[in-house]
């Protein structure tokens, strides 16, 4: 259970978004590379906006794409039912980022004007302007979603890279 007061947590609830990543998502957290507990990150992000928060592991692969291109990308998976809700944050000017499942980035291998990381540490928000647009977490419960593999992704993203990619 979190120890967030109130369901959900917004990217503006700092402590509770931190408390929802570290207690309900059980992920772990480091700030500019250094490991830390939600409370050590929720005081050095506030000490220090600039500060970057990020996973201390690779738990998922992430797909990046341009801003225009996410939100046809999220139009289109609202219109496909049948795929689960795909974890994604913004910048809210120039990029998504698509959580995926661990090791299946190849799924979306080919695809013009998308990068794809395979592992690694990711920014998360709130850091750098960074918010949820769809959470890891169920918005009606404190439950987590299950992360998508990249194929589950990619017929949406592909209708959008054909409408708005460069190729």
């Amino acid at each position: 259970m979190t120890k967030t007061s109130v369901w959900p947590p917004t990217t503006h609830d700092r402590p509770a978004v931190l408390h929802a990543y570290a207690d309900l998502l059980r992920w772990p957290l480091q700030v500019d590379g250094q490991p830390v507990t939600a409370e050590e990150a929720e005081h050095l992000l506030a000490t220090d906006p600039s500060a970057t928060l990020e996973t201390a592991d690779s738990l998922f692969d992430a797909a990046t794409v341009a801003y225009s291109l996410g939100l046809e990308t999220l139009i289109r998976l609202d219109r496909m039912p049948q795929v689960p809700p795909v974890p994604c944050f913004t910048d809210g000017r120039s990029a998504v980022t698509f959580l995926l499942k661990p090791g299946t980035w190849e799924g979306l291998a080919g695809l013009s004007d998308v990068r794809v990381g395979a592992g690694g540490p990711v920014a998360l928000p709130p850091s750098a302007g960074l918010r949820w647009d769809t959470p890891p977490w169920d918005c009606t419960v404190p439950e987590r979603r299950a992360i998508p593999a990249a194929g589950e992704l990619a017929p949406a993203l592909r209708a959008a890279v054909r409408l708005y990619g460069r190729s």
